[in-house]
């Protein structure tokens, strides 16, 4: 398997460790397919639609 690298400024806030940290877990169990459920801008849509 090909390694894969990901440099940005941003890092996970709230939830998204532990989203992160399962993804990463299910990929070294050999997992072919996941799904990642959430909201993102859930709360500027909120502050946009008032």
């Amino acid at each position: 398997m090909e390694t894969f690298s990901l440099n940005n400024q941003f890092h996970p806030a709230g939830d998204q460790p532990q989203a992160i940290e399962r993804l990463v877990k299910g990929l070294r169990c050999g997992k072919k397919f996941q799904t990642l459920m959430g909201v993102t801008n859930y709360c500027v849509l909120l502050i946009d639609e008032k």
